[in-house]
């Protein structure tokens, strides 16, 4: 059995960890939490994302790390540095309430489709059973 050594995500590959497990990356994005994929870069050793999602996240060459691997300290430096650069306490905290309404309502359409479109009730529907 092969083990995998390191997984780059693209915006469309899916978490499937951490509380937003049920979401791709490109909808984590959507929600306003590119911290959290910083977060995942510098504290998980087998993650990593394409070029185009860490220049999105505002992780600049100097800050990247050789993968696999983690540097927790390094993260929390940029996100120190991110945060002073161009954050409010007002903004962060309009950007948490509407990132939580978005976020659930998002988790609840990704559970309802899983149950919805399972394989026995798709094959019900071509079958001609409503």
């Amino acid at each position: 059995m092969a083990v995998t050594l390191l997984r780059t995500l693209t915006e469309k590959s899916q978490l499937k960890f951490g509380k937003y497990e049920y979401l791709t990356v490109r909808e984590v994005l959507n929600l306003k939490h590119p911290q959290y994929i910083r977060w995942c870069y510098f504290n998980l050793d087998k993650i990593s994302f394409i070029e185009d999602i860490l220049n999105e996240v505002k992780i600049p060459e100097d800050y990247r790390i050789k993968k696999p691997g983690k540097n927790s300290e390094l993260g929390e430096k940029l996100d120190k540095e991110v945060w002073e650069r161009g954050y409010g306490l007002s903004k962060h905290i309009n950007e948490i309430v509407a990132r939580k309404a978005q976020k659930g309502r998002l988790i609840a359409h990704a559970k309802r489709d899983s149950l919805q479109y399972t394989k026995n009730a798709m094959q019900r529907l071509n079958h001609g059973h409503r």
